[in-house]
């Protein structure tokens, strides 16, 4: 069976959009998302 979640979290002072990728790129190399 397969579930699917969705979540947002909020980071408080990344304010470059350099930051935001760097950890949108570490988060996406995590098992399972």
């Amino acid at each position: 069976m397969s579930t699917t979640a969705r979540l947002v979290w909020r980071v408080e002072g990344m304010d470059c959009a350099s930051c935001v990728a760097k950890v949108t790129r570490a988060v996406e190399r995590l098992p399972g998302v």
